[in-house]
């Protein structure tokens, strides 16, 4: 017998977001809609969120959080923001 136990940690849809984990303190980034939160690891409570301001767009390709990157001590992170564009027609960074 299997059982999908689920329990509600945040109440917020973060489908589609970007991850990134810091073993070091046992926390977890998530980059989302132009914010990115703090989570510790094993309650799953939101630390803090920083809200990055995402520059306006001029075309109908809106900015996002394309990528997130750790350092290897666990200390900085690093967010890359632009246009997720398939085509490649299009790349501001």
């Amino acid at each position: 017998m299997v059982h999908d136990f689920r329990v509600i940690a945040n109440d917020r849809n973060f489908e589609n977001a970007i991850g990134l984990t810091i073993e070091d303190v046992n926390h977890f980034l998530v980059g989302d809609d132009g914010k990115l939160f703090m989570f510790e690891d094993t309650t799953y409570e939101m630390l803090y969120s920083i809200d990055l301001k995402l520059p306006k767009s001029n075309t109908r390709d809106e900015n996002e959080i394309i990528n997130l990157v750790g350092s290897e001590d666990g200390v900085y992170a690093a967010v890359t923001i632009g246009k997720n564009q398939i085509d490649g027609i299009e790349i501001n960074t």
